[in-house]
């Protein structure tokens, strides 16, 4: 019988180490992060993890947060021992070990969503096995054109949710076609019991336009958070409308997001991106079903 090739996670932490992933792709590597002086017991786990692979190994890059990079082959090179001069991070020694992996890039920089079901690495894991039918699952996504989404610009994203991208977005509400539903309420519309609308405005037409945002990533729990003040406003506001929209500005939507909302006409999804003190919006495309 003939032997089957393994598949790996291996966690590239865009979220400690800015840039880590676009290191990986520019030098076909995966590489893990400790310096000699911080070795423990995860460390030593990730090390024998890497000596389980074995040459044609698929590596699944997870970038964190549900999130996916690439697929690569392992090569079945790797160096173990440290060296500071190699690393990925000279000016710190952080990530001297890596395996050679050659990384299938024939989409652009990005990431897809991790399909529902499948085990992602725990905290504190750094590589660990895929099973078969789980990976069968990202081979599907990662093939499918509708689940990739490009990486935003990290410095186009701003750091706080309220202090940061509320006011940016106050302030440029005429960009979306919008202006406040009432001009004594800038943010957090008072919906009881249910909580607070971050901004809630109205189109040309009137219309109320609850608008529900995040600085980085969203998936699609957002949506029912976004479905539950559209109802509160439906049945709350006085006059009553006959119809209220919702908007979700967030810096990434993961795939999930656009398919939940695929069929709610009344929700649209915008990019944003904060420069020098301004912002811009870009729609974003719902995926085909």
């Amino acid at each position: 019988m003939e032997k089957k090739n393994h598949a790996w996670f291996w966690v590239c932490e865009i979220d400690r180490m800015p840039g880590i992933w676009e290191k990986w792709l520019e030098r076909g590597v995966a590489s893990i992060g400790w310096r000699p002086d911080e070795e423990n017991s995860s460390f030593r786990k990730a090390v024998n993890r890497m000596t389980e692979m074995e040459a044609g190994d698929t590596i699944v890059s997870y970038l964190m947060n549900g999130l996916i990079g690439g697929i690569g082959r392992y090569t079945g090179r790797t160096q173990l021992e440290h060296d500071r001069t190699t690393s990925l991070f000279p000016e710190t020694g952080a990530h001297g070990r890596f395996a050679f992996v050659e990384w299938n890039i024939h989409h652009p920089p990005g990431y897809l969503a991790v399909p529902d079901g499948v085990k992602t690495p725990g905290i504190g894991v750094t590589i660990k096995r895929i099973g078969e039918d789980d990976f069968d699952l990202i081979e599907q996504a990662f093939h499918s054109q509708d689940m990739w989404y490009p990486f935003p610009d990290s410095d186009c994203l701003v750091k706080n949710e309220k202090k940061d991208l509320h006011p940016l977005v106050l302030k440029n509400l005429q960009k979306l076609g919008l202006t406040l539903y009432r001009q004594d309420k800038e943010f957090e519309y008072p919906a009881p019991p249910i909580g607070r609308i971050d901004i809630l405005a109205k189109d040309a037409d009137g219309i109320p336009v609850v608008i529900e945002m995040k600085t980085h990533e969203v998936g699609d729990d957002v949506v029912g958070q976004i479905l539950r003040y559209m109802s509160w406003a439906r049945h709350k506001l006085e006059p009553k409308p006959e119809r209220v929209r919702g908007m979700i500005i967030a810096g990434i939507f993961t795939p999930f997001t656009g398919y939940a909302t695929r069929d709610l006409q009344d929700i649209s999804l915008y990019k944003y991106e904060a420069r020098e003190g301004g912002i811009t919006f870009t729609e974003v495309k719902k995926p085909r079903l």
